[in-house]
């Protein structure tokens, strides 16, 4: 009954009839096929105990298993970089990297050889042990990815020991409906041509949604009972943008999405035309359009998506790739040919913000890692890896246009610490006459507590950066990695645009520029309020630039101004909502159109 209520069920219909469910939309579009119901075999361990003489074997038998999923996950990870480039093929790169780790393996053959267990049950056991241990430790977003690696990792690993396939054969243009996907069955589903993608569980920000949104699949997820309403061969439309799942759809429903397909198809060519435009208002306004980056190979496209510049710049995978901070001299090379490769554009490093479950000796466990030692809080306290990142990016700084910024501030104090350890080091590096270019030093507003005080802060910092996906998950208290409840999760809501229009405020009193760097700044519909606010600068993933150059190409600053007056006295996020698509209607039709 409790389960109904979190999960309503969806009635029995005749098989004939039109069946609409509502999940959440996590990579945009529309498309129409026919449903392909995946659904993994359940594995079944051999738990026998082995003799003496089978222990050679079995652990034999678990030698050929990894180097048979090694083959394969390099197979993998090769057919990635060659469609997504190197952000994404190191997911595969992070899992070889499991498949070989030594404490894991020594587990194995132990468990094979004292236990007497056989290869199968022993794998499980040792990679279930360590699971166990991860989820204990934390609940964040990248520990969540990672143990859905090892998870993937270890059926891997037990389905060559049983010789089992991994993945059928599906049928070319094929909607697939399923519990939820490895991002290995994403990239191997992709070579076939698949038109979309409905899921039951999944998160917003999992290695599944972000390739969805790079291969330009329509995504929903957290639909919970699509697997028992569809039936395999089910006229099928994915509304990737609203997010919704429609089954045996009428004739009315089928010409009424093939028509939102033609029109996402042109305006897609639309928006590509707006990369090369100057990014400035009907009447004259500039609103600078950057890119937020984690990977070198994605700044290859900067000037072919129209961005300005990298207004978020990842740093986490470089410690998160080798399970330790990295040195100075490592971080400096590192920087030195990142900067080489912008050239011209600005970029904005984000300091390490990583979470203490990262950092921490494993017997230590946050009961609440979210609020916990994280970000900045991390650096403060640990000197050395503040000061090893700060020099190594002051060094490599010279001759070229660099900004820092720090995550999770909640406070004026620790701003005042981050302003004396920097000014420590650039005195250190005038000594020891090394040249070094003097950085803009900003701070990302994504804690309540931040927001409220910016007036405060605004008067110490060069910059304020809004990360409006924490700071809504903090504001509302709603995990966006829970897919129970990712509807609630809703930058729209008014405590949210309340926070942001007073940072913005904030940072225009103090003469400071404000820019934005969370999925709010790609949502279409929020960008002309985004510019009636103020802000000054909108960085979003790259493939999204050109929309949202689009739109600021197409509206008029005073327009967006009473907008925001318009909003601010709505009470609801249904009501915010309806505005912004009423308003879109009357002042971009051909794209509110597009977005109704």
């Amino acid at each position: 009954m409790i389960a109904d209520k979190i999960h309503p069920t969806v009635k029995d219909q005749d098989i004939s009839g039109e069946v609409r469910l509502k999940g959440v939309g996590a990579a945009r579009g529309y498309a129409i096929g026919k449903a392909y119901l995946y659904k993994r075999d359940a594995i079944i361990i051999d738990q026998r105990i082995i003799t003496e003489t089978d222990v050679a074997d079995e652990q034999d038998k678990y030698r050929k298993s990894v180097e048979q999923s090694n083959r394969e996950l390099v197979k993998i990870s090769t057919i990635t970089h060659q469609k997504l480039g190197e952000e994404f093929s190191a997911i595969f790169d992070a899992q070889i990297l499991m498949l070989f780790d030594p404490e894991i393996t020594r587990l194995i053959l132990d468990f094979i050889s004292n236990s007497r267990m056989t290869a199968e049950s022993a794998t499980d056991k040792a990679y279930s042990q360590h699971i166990d241990l991860l989820k204990a430790l934390s609940a964040d977003h990248h520990m969540t990815q990672r143990i859905t690696d090892l998870e993937d990792v270890k059926d891997r690993v037990i389905r060559n020991l049983q010789r089992g396939k991994l993945l059928s054969r599906v049928e070319e243009s094929s909607i697939i409906v399923s519990d939820n996907l490895t991002p290995a069955d994403m990239i191997l589903f992709s070579r076939q041509n698949i038109q979309g993608i409905a899921l039951n569980f999944g998160g917003l920000n999992s290695h599944v949604a972000l390739i969805a949104r790079s291969l330009n699949i329509p995504l929903v997820i957290g639909l919970h009972k699509a697997s028992s309403a569809i039936h395999p061969g089910d006229d099928l439309i994915i509304d990737g943008t609203d997010g919704y799942l429609i089954a045996r759809p009428s004739a009315v429903v089928m010409e009424k999405y093939h028509r939102k397909i033609e029109k996402f198809a042109r305006f897609i060519r639309l928006f590509d035309q707006s990369a090369q435009g100057d990014s400035v208002t009907a009447d004259g306004r500039r609103v600078t359009v950057n890119a937020n980056i984690e990977f070198r190979d994605e700044l290859n496209e900067l000037d072919t998506c129209g961005a300005e510049g990298v207004g978020l710049y990842r740093t986490e995978h470089l410690f998160l790739s080798r399970g330790y901070f990295p040195s100075e001299e490592q971080q400096y090379s590192y920087y030195k040919s990142l900067f080489e490769l912008v050239g011209h554009h600005p970029i904005t490093i984000r300091a390490f913000d990583v979470g203490g479950d990262k950092v921490l000796e494993s017997s230590f466990q946050e009961q609440n890692p979210f609020l916990g030692w994280r970000g900045i809080r991390i650096l403060l306290d640990r000197p050395e890896i503040f000061r090893n990142q700060m020099r190594a990016i002051l060094r490599a700084s010279y001759g070229h246009r660099v900004k820092l910024m720090f995550p999770m501030i909640h406070n004026l104090g620790q701003v005042r610490l981050i302003r004396s350890h920097m000014n420590e080091l650039m005195t250190e590096l005038k000594r020891l006459n090394v040249p070094f270019n003097p950085i803009p030093v900003g701070i990302m507003i994504e804690i309540p507590s931040a927001a409220i005080q910016a007036p405060v802060l605004a008067r110490e910092v060069d910059f304020f950066s809004l990360g409006t996906n924490d700071l809504t998950q903090y504001t509302l208290a709603v995990d966006r990695g829970n897919d129970i409840i990712a509807g609630l999760y809703r930058e729209l809501e008014p405590a949210v645009l309340y926070l942001i229009y007073q940072t913005i405020l904030a940072g225009r009193q103090a003469g400071i520029p404000v820019s934005i760097c969370g999925e709010l700044a790609s949502n279409l519909l929020a960008i002309p309020l985004l510019v009636g606010m103020g802000i000054d600068e909108i960085s979003v993933i790259i493939r999204r630039a050109p929309e949202v150059r689009y739109v600021i190409q197409n509206v008029r600053q005073s327009d967006c101004e009473t907008l925001v007056d318009e909003v601010l006295s709505l009470t609801t996020v249904s009501d915010i909502e309806q505005h912004l698509r009423s308003w879109m209607q009357a002042h971009l039709p051909a794209l509110g159109q597009y977005l109704s």
